[in-house]
């Protein structure tokens, strides 16, 4: 039975935000009271890009994403992730507590929902 999350309590805010370099899908964090920047290794995870332009990034806060994910051992249930500065995620128990509803180790691929 196929399942689909996308759309699920999603909310984002617009944020200014300019780069030439293609960011959608990347998770960011909060670095300064001026806004995000994309997550380097080990940064908590505050949310993605979902939409870019010249000079603004949408920022999805809430709901279902799916991130990269190197980790081969099941990640169902509630985690702790951070970043892994390659625009995916690790386990670290100092990170962003997130519910993974799907681990796909094959693939490299887990989806969560965020709040």
């Amino acid at each position: 039975m196929y399942k689909n999350f996308y759309g699920y309590n999603k909310e984002s805010i617009t944020l200014p935000f300019k780069s030439k370099e293609h960011l959608v899908g990347k998770p960011v964090t909060v670095k300064s009271a001026d806004g995000v920047s994309v997550c380097e290794d080990g940064d908590s995870i505050f949310g993605i890009i979902s939409d870019q332009n010249r000079n603004y990034i949408t920022v999805q806060l809430d709901g279902y994403i799916e991130l990269p994910c190197s980790e081969q051992e099941s990640m169902i249930g509630f985690k702790s992730i951070s970043a892994d500065g390659s625009g995916g995620v690790k386990v670290d128990e100092n990170g962003t507590q997130v519910w993974i509803i799907r681990h796909d180790a094959e693939n490299g691929v887990v989806g969560l929902l965020i709040k």
